[in-house]
């Protein structure tokens, strides 16, 4: 079971990608969460105001999706930026050296891993 979870109106609509069948883990797992992105999704309307302002190269649409998936929600349940730290390391074979590389990823919702910037495929190479 994969994204064919999601409502039709969710898939007609957002351009979804899945992995390792996150949407299963996280209906069954994490139900509250599951609700909160289902609710938001469904409902979320793009508006011109959100990306037709001058000035700033952010558009307002990441905001406007967090405010309404913490709506009437607790300070110790809200969804939160995360910045996500990963080291690397690298252990050739032939001289048996080992190197470690510390990496940086852009920032991401917490609860689960929902990312709503619209160039955060630019990140996953």
């Amino acid at each position: 079971m994969g994204k064919e979870l999601l409502p039709q109106n969710i898939l007609d609509n957002y351009k979804v990608i899945e992995h390792r069948h996150a949407c299963a883990i996280l209906k069954k797992d994490f139900p509250d969460e599951w609700n909160d992105l289902i609710r938001v999704l469904t409902n979320f309307k793009l508006l011109k105001s959100h990306i037709a302002r001058p000035g700033g190269s952010k558009s307002r649409i990441p905001g406007v999706i967090e405010d309404a998936l913490n709506e009437g929600k607790t300070v110790n349940n809200k969804w939160r930026e995360e910045q996500i730290k990963t080291k690397f390391t690298i252990i050739s074979t032939s001289t048996n050296i080992e190197q470690t590389f510390d990496a940086q990823t852009h920032k991401i919702e917490a609860h689960v891993f929902f990312d709503c910037e619209r160039d955060s495929m630019k990140h996953i190479r």
